[in-house]
């Protein structure tokens, strides 16, 4: 009985956010269905929608998986972009004179990059997890484990459509510098660019969180709602300041030992 009812539960929180179109042509967010193609609409169509599908406890457990292979996979897009962009381009980025790990196809090192982002954002995301939410507690917000994954879970997917959207516009003008054969140096500064470019999406993935963050924190009545919301939105920054500073590092580390790794595998 208590099976049947969480079902019946999950089914009915599914048809409130993903409602049947009037029409006969059926897209994947309007199926009734949770699925993670919907997911991809629903974060681009409306996103505070979104925010209300991850207060519904009975899908906690399908919510965070879907958003984490949102962003894997998108990720994965992203390094692999970048991967043939370093090699096809006349240009060694140096991150701003920073010495950067290689991913050369030549060497045994080219899938390094394409690992080390994809580790980073689910190691940088353990790291940070537990940090936010004791900071979530400690300013009053009644929220789950399962939430609070699910909660960063969305704002990590919604990074990497922002960074999926980005990116053809960035190909396309690599492409326009090598065939035009642009200065060597110019090439490098845009390589560059295109490094960093997942941490610049990044701050649509961390707005993200905070919107969602506080939506969860104003659908709760709590004692002293003002000063605690301040208190919650300052800790939701010092949290995004945290991640910000980890996840770089973290990609830069293992980056380097995934190369080292392959280069000296025989």
């Amino acid at each position: 009985m208590e099976l049947k009812a969480l079902q019946t539960e999950r089914a009915a929180a599914v048809r409130e956010f993903f409602p049947r179109p009037l029409q006969d042509n059926k897209s994947p967010a309007s199926q009734g269905e949770l699925t993670t193609l919907g997911l991809v609409e629903l974060l681009l169509k409306d996103p505070a929608a979104a925010d209300r599908l991850n207060g519904q406890p009975a899908i906690q457990r399908e919510l965070f998986p879907r958003f984490l292979a949102i962003a894997l996979s998108s990720y994965l897009v992203y390094s692999l972009a970048m991967l043939l962009l370093l090699n096809f381009s006349p240009a060694v980025p140096t991150l701003f004179g920073l010495p950067l790990s290689p991913a050369h196809w030549c060497d045994g090192t080219a899938w390094s990059l394409p690992l080390a982002y994809t580790v980073s954002i689910v190691l940088a995301a353990c790291v940070c997890l537990p940090s936010f939410y004791f900071y979530s507690l400690l300013a009053g917000l009644r929220i789950g484990w399962l939430q609070i994954v699910s909660l960063i879970g969305k704002g990590t997917a919604a990074n990497s459509i922002m960074l999926l959207g980005v990116l053809p516009i960035y190909v396309a003008a690599m492409m326009g510098l090598v065939i035009f054969e642009a200065p060597v140096e110019a090439i490098a500064v845009a390589l560059d660019i295109g490094l960093l470019l997942p941490f610049v999406a990044g701050l649509w993935g961390l707005r993200a969180i905070y919107v969602g963050t506080m939506r969860l924190y104003d659908c709760q009545a709590v004692v002293g709602q003002e000063q605690r919301r301040w208190l919650l939105r300052r800790l939701t920054f010092a949290w995004a300041a945290v991640y910000t500073a980890v996840l770089p590092i973290m990609i830069f580390r293992l980056w380097e030992f995934f190369a080292a790794s392959g280069s000296s595998t025989p």
